[in-house]
């Protein structure tokens, strides 16, 4: 049990990061929270301040750098966001720019909603995705988006994918072109040249 000392969380699951450097350094979050134990748990402290707009932080990704970024996700009730916290500086920084803003869509009531994914790979440690989780034609040709500059600026690399419900993402750790997406129960997505094309990749799924 190392619950000691961090709030009751709201979403399905609590999320668990650790710092690929210094990997008796966990994060989780709790609300609009995020907590740092430097001890495997042992003793948590608050890490974010007020700042973080949102009711709850949905996602939690860290870069792998001696200093690490802490980027993480949320929804309010009329736009998403992606921050991140440089820990060399701790700025806390806003990197939603070329991201979809609205989350919402009115003619269906579909929502959706950004998850961030970071590697541990040396070839990655500047690279972080955004997958948008959820249905809605408002982000249509807009589900996955990647930056090498620690999300100053986005790619769109969705490519041909279809509308569906897609809910995770693998990038090989030698190179990043080649990619598995994962959807929530229509099969998985594989592309080779960065997101420009993708297939279906279910053969003998």
């Amino acid at each position: 049990d190392i619950n000691n000392g961090i709030g009751v969380t709201h979403q399905w699951g609590r999320y668990i990061k650790s710092d690929h450097n210094n990997p008796n350094t966990i994060y989780t979050t709790a609300g609009n929270t995020i907590y740092r134990s430097e001890n495997n748990g042992d003793n948590w402290s608050i890490f974010t301040s007020g700042d973080v707009p949102y009711v709850d932080i949905g996602s939690i990704a860290i870069s792998k750098k001696e200093l690490p970024n802490i980027y993480f996700s949320g929804v309010t009730t009329d736009s998403i966001y992606v921050h991140k916290i440089d820990s060399e500086v701790f700025d806390f920084i806003n990197i939603s720019n070329g991201l979809p803003r609205k989350h919402l869509d009115p003619s269906t009531g579909n929502t959706t909603f950004p998850f961030v994914y970071t590697y541990t790979s040396e070839v990655l440690k500047d690279n972080v995705y955004v997958v948008m989780r959820g249905l809605g034609n408002h982000i249509k040709s807009k589900r996955v988006f990647a930056s090498a500059d620690n999300g100053s600026t986005w790619e769109n690399i969705s490519g041909n994918l279809p509308d569906l419900p897609f809910t995770c993402l693998q990038v090989h750790p030698n190179d990043p072109s080649v990619m598995v997406l994962g959807t929530d129960g229509f099969g998985i997505y594989h592309t080779n040249d960065g997101g420009k094309n993708w297939s279906i990749w279910n053969e003998n799924v």
